[in-house]
């Protein structure tokens, strides 16, 4: 058995690997190491009878279970997605974290009803009537890795925990250390944003302010008093009831859960319902800005050991504190003692995808530039249109055939984009059939279903959204549809043609691609400007002193794309 003392008493603490020489030590000199680490946790899960192989030590194990949850939370913010999605986490990874005995740590996790492992068993009847059973939880062969989610609600309060076992401590801060000195020296713009981020600032009475004024935080103390103060009740019960309500599926189980804990005796209706449910969410909300608010104000003082980045080596997109931080608190902020002031590249994805159509017009020009970007070159792919069922046998082939109408609607998307006109005509369709939403509604439509949805779905041409750009664009969805079902070399972006139960996987990369034209121009385009500057994936955030230089840097890289992206200025003050 592999015990984590021979991680932790080693001179390797990590299976990181770094070719950071000197050269970069004084740089990051100022990454100064805690004797504990604080990460986020959901509110009120048992962590007392879960497993530990140290005896002894209990608070290792306490520490080393905290910090696997933590990470499940922290790569879903990373990529903004929900707090309870999958993440996958093979066994190298899961052996770094508990060591070799990490199959009973997962069990018990499982168990207590924390985490959740993927899994759709299957049965397989062969002709001689061999039954194969399948867990459907991982597949070797294909390489893909078991995944964890935790079971909680998206809206589940995080507060802080305090990782304090010394060896823990030591292993994680050192790998963090070696992980940002690779990055920073082997990425420009990672070393300015890094630098730009020792200057952020906040007012922190402002911002707590704001968010007590904005998330009801009178209301939650009324609350939390009222129903504390009551006999048989105390914070320990508050925060089950907080958690039970949240995890509550139905009208009906959240109902349920009010008359356990009496408050039916004032009031059993709807309305009760929905106020308490808006106030826990207004509650986590307001957590989650105020471990921010107190992140970026140790930050100030200091404290860059904070100070988190990482890169997505596929998509070349940078994640970091700020990237994290809410939208709501940049107002409250400064970079070198100077206002926020953004860049935004508005319509990027769609602007990005119109200049992807008219390189492959051209394929053979821009073949290098297609290759590096996942297209494929292979012969002999026979695909067939939505409406026409003539086959094709290559990409050029297609694009050769209908040159001119992909030419009309890409001169037609572009100005629909400009003019505003293609969330309006959503709103509109929607509204034809009694449904009533709004452009922000509509933008996130069109990008979850029409630019990233599955087209291998049964319900995707169903969409309103959907239904409604084909109607409009018919040769550029077709051209989504291809680009997502024959056209992309999905392995270029980390994934495997297939999942173990041989649902094809390459629509994933089509997000992924234009996320790596879009690192083109907001990562690598910035490399060479001389002001401060964080990104932020499609847009750029600076101040005052660097806002001619920041604007002068975009104009220049997008017009050598030839990406027509338009720049949206906007002041946080």
């Amino acid at each position: 058995m592999v015990k984590l003392e021979q991680n932790f008493n080693g001179r390797t603490f990590s299976d990181v690997r770094s070719d950071v020489s000197s050269d970069v030590d004084v740089t990051l000199s100022d990454v100064v190491t805690d004797d504990t680490i604080t990460v986020q946790l959901p509110q009120g899960l048992p962590l007392d009878n879960l497993h530990t192989e140290y005896k002894k030590n209990k608070r290792r194990g306490t520490d080393l279970n905290a910090y696997f949850i933590s990470q499940l939370i922290q790569r879903n913010l990373n990529k903004r997605n929900p707090i309870n999605e999958y993440v996958p986490m093979n066994s190298k990874v899961l052996r770094d974290v508990f060591g070799g005995n990490y199959a009973r740590y997962i069990q018990r996790l499982i168990l207590e009803g924390i985490v959740e492992q993927y899994s759709r068993p299957t049965e397989i009847v062969l002709h001689d009537g061999t039954v194969w059973k399948h867990n459907g939880t991982y597949s070797t062969s294909a390489g893909i890795s078991k995944r964890y989610k935790l079971k909680v609600d998206v809206s589940a309060p995080l507060v802080e925990y305090k990782i304090t076992d010394k060896a823990l401590v030591r292993k994680i801060n050192n790998a963090r250390i070696k992980r940002l000195q690779s990055l920073i020296k082997n990425n420009p713009t990672a070393r300015k944003v890094y630098e730009s981020l020792k200057k952020v600032t906040i007012d922190r009475v402002g911002a707590i302010k704001y968010i007590k004024a904005k998330y009801q935080y009178k209301e939650q103390v009324q609350w939390a008093k009222w129903f504390m103060n009551r006999d048989g009740h105390s914070s320990k019960t508050l925060k089950k009831f907080i958690n039970d309500l949240l995890n509550a599926k139905t009208k009906a189980q959240k109902k349920k859960i009010l008359i356990t804990n009496g408050i039916e005796k004032c009031r059993s209706d709807v309305t009760l319902i929905d106020t308490a449910v808006a106030v826990i969410k207004s509650y986590a909300r307001f957590q989650t800005r105020l471990r921010w608010i107190k992140v970026i104000d140790a930050i100030q003082k200091g404290n860059q050991s904070l100070i988190s980045m990482t890169q997505d080596k596929y998509s070349g997109r940078i994640y970091h504190t700020f990237t994290l931080t809410a939208k709501d608190l940049r107002p409250f902020m400064k970079l070198d003692n100077q206002h926020l002031i953004e860049f935004d590249g508005a319509n990027c994805q769609w602007m990005l995808f119109i200049k992807l159509c008219n390189i492959l017009c051209q394929p053979f020009f821009y073949a290098k530039y297609l290759e590096d970007i996942g297209i494929k070159k292979q012969k002999g792919t026979t695909t067939q249109t939505h409406n026409t069922q003539q086959p094709f046998n290559m990409l050029h082939s297609f694009f050769e055939k209908n040159k001119t109408n992909i030419k009309k609607e890409l001169y037609k998307l572009t100005a629909y984009l400009n003019q505003n006109k293609l969330r309006p005509m959503i709103v509109e369709s929607e509204a034809k059939r009694g449904k009533y939403i709004t452009e922000a509604d509509a933008k996130a439509s069109l990008i979850k279903n029409v630019l990233f949805g599955n087209p291998n779905n049964k319900g995707y041409h169903t969409f309103k959204s959907v239904e409604t750009f084909r109607e409009t664009f018919p040769a550029l969805m077709d051209i989504i549809v291809k680009l997502k079902r024959y056209w992309i070399d999905e392995t270029v972006y980390g994934y495997k043609e297939k999942d173990i139960f041989g649902r094809k996987l390459k629509y994933k990369a089509f997000p992924r691609m234009l996320q790596k034209m879009e690192s083109d121009v907001f990562v690598k385009g910035m490399k060479n400007a001389k002001c401060d500057f964080l990104t932020l994936h499609d847009a750029i955030v600076t101040n005052e002193a660097g806002a001619v230089e920041v604007k002068k840097t975009l104009d220049r890289i997008i017009k050598e794309n030839n990406t027509n992206i338009k720049l949206k200025y906007k002041e946080y003050a």
